[in-house]
Parts: structure tokens; sequence; C-alpha cells
């Protein structure tokens, strides 16, 4: 299962690498695109709110 997030606020690799490595400890695989402003995640099962709770508790919205 994969789903993309858009998310507002990260500006660069520093950004990125916090939301890689915070997903990544919930066992899921990150993709960060900064020119998008998008984050995939993939995994067999992804807690939608618990991704978007985590992201946003790191400082960025998501859309």
């Amino acid at each position: 299962m994969e789903k993309i997030y858009k998310v507002e606020g990260m500006h660069c690799s520093h950004c990125s690498a916090r939301v890689e490595k915070a997903l990544a400890e919930m066992g899921l695989k990150v993709s960060v695109s900064l020119e998008k402003g998008e984050v995939a995640v993939s995994g067999d099962t992804i807690n939608d709110a618990l991704v978007k709770e985590t992201i946003e508790d790191l400082g960025f919205d998501v859309k």
C-alpha cells in the first residue's frame, strides 16, 4: 500500500531528513519530494492519522 501526502513547510534536506527518519521509525518506507511538497509512504499497513500527526508534530502542515 502507498499513500502520498501534500506537506507544506519543508524547505531543505534537513526538513526532509527529519520527516523520513520519523516515519521510518514507524516501519514505513518513505520518499520525500521537496520540489513537489510531497511525502510518499508505503508499507503493509498505514495509519493515516498517525502519519499526519507525526508530520505535524515536526512542525509541517499536511494538506
